[in-house]
């Protein structure tokens, strides 16, 4: 089984876009994070390698 994180910042065009497509196509399996509004998200994300652009992971547990 696999889970899915998406960290965004709200105001990138790309990852507007993404988010878009999540809404429309009802995919609330994978779980949004606001890296502007979450310190911590933000934290989570530069710890795992990732950079302040939205960054899809997928867990797999």
């Amino acid at each position: 089984m696999f889970d899915l994180v998406l960290y965004y910042y709200p105001t990138c065009p790309y990852c507007r876009k993404v988010t878009r497509f999540i809404d429309k196509h009802d995919l609330e399996e994978i779980e949004l994070k606001n890296i502007n509004q979450n310190e911590a998200a933000e934290t989570e994300l530069i710890k795992v390698g990732g950079k302040k652009t939205s960054s899809l992971f997928i867990y797999r547990w």
